[in-house]
């Protein structure tokens, strides 16, 4: 056992340094926590640039720094609060010394808190460069995980988030499952003087390897997204539950346990989240209210409806891969599997997940010998035929006006050739003039 305790000791350093004179000690979480955000932000600028080409990677950049200030204020708030609504010793002392909340670098931060100020911060981040809010959420928390990896090792450095004494048939265990807290203890842990000696759940290392393979599983996820969000909502709702369960094994009592120690704050955070990641709250039900049978015609389905049928502000859904023809028009056309039409046509509801929306801006006009199709096929070489499932091409621009209805109805319908759920132009003048050449002007919305 000695042997044991003297290899922990030798890797537990709560104070890095002190500055002489001073009295200002660098205690290890710190430096932990930076390295944790440097590697995570590495991490998202290379998932930023892989998953979303197209916007200025200078918009990115700022975004992590914006976090980064979410995720200490939060943590540091949460953890302030807890400790005072537990009328601790702690919180008495934030209580007569308000200035002291700001003392993030001595530890005391709650990873939820972290959590939810990160988010928020995000948001304002993300508003503030135009960056979609889903898909920034599905990048950083795939890459916050690595940084987690890292500053969890803060924890143990400082004898932070400590677990319970393990039974007897465990003292003889070593790591990762067993950790031996040293004895005496180094200057500066948080362990506590009833733990020195003690043999307890390495739960910082648990937390520290969930942060790690939660990170790889986002990297996974990624690659196999359904729609934007959806990569977040797992790795919330499967971080929660892998939360809830070490926090079963910690014996730490300032992160805040309730109802006579049955539950922590983590615990109860974590049911909310669970409930809360419902993958069904990120999509959008299209109900089809009336259905209207169109009668026989001869010609080419796609075109027929384009001149007799679309209109602009409506929804179609068709069990054709030619569907979309009718975004020329000004109309979300979305080409579906026969079995979800059937089930529409018969009152049910299509679900359309949030989609990634791409912009397209045209200017000028098209020159000689180039039609429609080339504007397409220029599209396809730069988005090409991967990744753009669960997207959106949206065209705009002054350009718009110089394409006739036909022409704009082409690139929609090449757009199921780069993957994306449907494409999109405006209604405007020249699409009125359209109709009114049809006989349907009345239809022009």
């Amino acid at each position: 056992m000695g042997n044991l305790s003297d290899y922990n000791r030798a890797r537990m350093h709560p104070v890095l340094f002190e500055i002489p004179g001073l009295g200002f000690e660098l205690r290890s979480f710190g430096p932990m926590v930076a390295l944790g955000f440097l590697l995570c932000s590495w991490v998202f600028g290379r998932l930023a640039r892989r998953y979303d080409p197209d916007t200025d990677p200078e918009r990115w950049a700022e975004l992590p720094i914006w976090v980064l200030v979410g995720i200490l204020v939060g943590a540091r708030l949460l953890y302030v609060l807890i400790e005072v609504l537990r009328g601790s010793e702690t919180g008495s002392h934030f209580l007569s010394d308000p200035l002291h909340v700001l003392a993030f670098w001595e530890g005391g931060l709650v990873m939820y808190g972290g959590f939810f100020g990160g988010i928020l911060a995000g948001l304002w981040g993300c508003r503030r460069n135009r960056i979609q809010y889903s898909r920034a959420l599905d990048l950083g928390l795939a890459s916050c995980f690595f940084g987690l990896f890292v500053g969890r090792i803060g924890c143990l450095l400082v004898g932070d988030d400590y677990g319970s004494v393990v039974p007897a048939g465990l003292a003889d265990w070593g790591l990762p499952i067993v950790l031996h807290v040293p004895d005496p203890l180094p200057e500066g842990s948080l362990f506590g003087e009833h733990n020195a000696g003690r043999a307890l759940y390495a739960t910082q290392v648990w937390m520290s390897l969930n942060g790690l393979w939660m990170g790889f599983l986002g990297l996974w996820l990624l690659r196999r997204e359904r729609y934007t969000g959806w990569t977040a909502l797992v790795l919330v709702a499967v971080y929660a539950v892998m939360r809830f369960l070490i926090e079963l094994f910690r014996g730490d009592e300032v992160r805040g346990v309730w109802f006579g120690g049955a539950i922590s704050t983590s615990q109860l955070i974590s049911i909310a989240a669970v409930v809360g990641a419902d993958a069904e709250r990120m999509r959008i039900p299209i109900a089809v209210r009336h259905v209207e049978e169109i009668p026989s015609v001869g010609g080419s389905p796609d075109q027929v409806h384009l001149e007799r049928f679309a209109q602009p502000g409506k929804t179609l859904l068709g069990s054709d891969s030619h569907t979309p023809t009718a975004g020329g028009m000004g109309m979300i056309a979305i080409g579906a599997g026969g079995l979800d039409v059937a089930v529409a046509m018969g009152g049910g509801a299509f679900y359309l997940n949030a989609p990634r929306v791409i912009g397209v801006e045209l200017r000028g006009e098209l020159g000689p010998w180039v039609s429609a199709k080339d504007v397409v096929l220029t599209l396809i070489s730069a988005l090409t035929t991967r990744g753009n499932v669960g997207c959106v091409l949206e065209y705009f621009g002054e350009g718009v006006a110089s394409l006739p209805v036909p022409a704009r109805a082409t690139c929609t319908n090449m757009g199921a050739e780069m993957g994306v759920s449907f494409s999109l132009f405006p209604a405007d003048a020249v699409t009125e003039q359209f109709l009114i050449a049809q006989g349907r002007g009345e239809q022009f919305a």
